[in-house]
């Protein structure tokens, strides 16, 4: 079972590094460094986030642990720190159950997770509106001036509880966001001009992600014209339909920590009708199989 494992991974690298080599002057990293690529922050998290993987985790954390070393600094200031932290620990306990929820496509582990920075923010609001009501029993001379330590330490406090405040924030923005979205529901459209470097930048992932053993496959429609889900299939394993082979790629993707990902570059340069069709195919083909994107 390992070696068809093996060789199926073979199969779609092999795939894959001829569809780039394909691309042509548009994929040229060792010849021209300059040459155009999307380097957009939030393109990159929502392309982590089709594979909803380790990359998506890493993010995660990091605004876990950005937080915590923020509350180390604000707890002191806090009217209620055991409510707060409980909440801190809260989100931090349901990270691992919700990237394996938001892997199975549970749209709802979304939501809970935006529930919990509400609470935790909701506190930090409340312990903010302390420091203001104390700010406003000083002394008028005190509050004009801003020199008395009292004053210091009220703004000082304010200023502690306020970076929390602002990473919540933060993080509940991004749950609003479509790169949040491509967690549980992993289709991703990006378009642009021509030339402002989509293939580079989708050759760059695929590159990245085959020297990690990552389940990828990229295609450049212009390859393709005909009968194009089993051409492209056939490439992988003959004599399969494209059911047996995406149900070989899930049954892969399953023992990853990441989603296999389908890179589809250039849909726009291949036969309109045929590959409208195709992307239909596939993407009734991916909606059966969660661990692919």
């Amino acid at each position: 079972m390992a070696h068809d494992t093996q060789y199926f991974l073979a199969a779609l690298t092999a795939l894959s590094r001829g569809q780039i080599r394909q691309a042509g002057q548009r994929y040229t990293p060792g010849i021209d460094p300059n040459a155009p690529n999307l380097r957009i922050e939030s393109l990159f998290t929502a392309i982590e986030n089709v594979a909803c993987g380790t990359g998506a985790r890493a993010r995660f954390q990091s605004v876990l642990d950005e937080f915590s070393e923020a509350w180390e600094r604000a707890k002191g200031c806090s009217q209620r720190p055991d409510v707060l932290q409980q909440r801190a620990d809260d989100a931090r306990d349901f990270l691992s159950p919700m990237m394996k929820r938001l892997r199975a496509r549970d749209a709802a582990a979304g939501d809970e997770w935006a529930d919990l920075l509400s609470k935790i923010e909701s506190e930090l609001l409340a312990d903010i509106e302390h420091w203001r009501a104390e700010e406003v029993r000083l002394q008028p001379a005190d509050r004009a001036t801003g020199y008395s330590t009292e004053y210091n330490s009220i703004r000082g406090n304010m200023n502690a509880i306020g970076r929390c405040l602002a990473i919540v924030r933060d993080e509940k923005d991004y749950t609003q966001s479509p790169a949040f979205k491509a967690l549980f529901d992993p289709q991703l459209l990006i378009s642009g001009e021509w030339g402002t470097g989509k293939t580079h930048l989708l050759c760059d992932v695929a590159q990245d992600r085959i020297g990690r053993s990552q389940a990828t496959v990229i295609v450049l429609a212009k390859n393709f014209g005909c009968s194009v889900v089993e051409e492209i299939c056939s490439q992988i394993e003959t004599g399969q339909t494209a059911a047996e082979v995406f149900d070989r790629l899930e049954e892969l993707a399953c023992e990853t920590p990441d989603r296999a990902v389908v890179i589809l570059d250039g849909v726009n340069e291949g036969p309109r009708r045929e590959w409208r069709e195709a992307i239909t195919r596939l993407q009734a083909l991916i909606a059966d199989c969660p661990n692919l994107g």
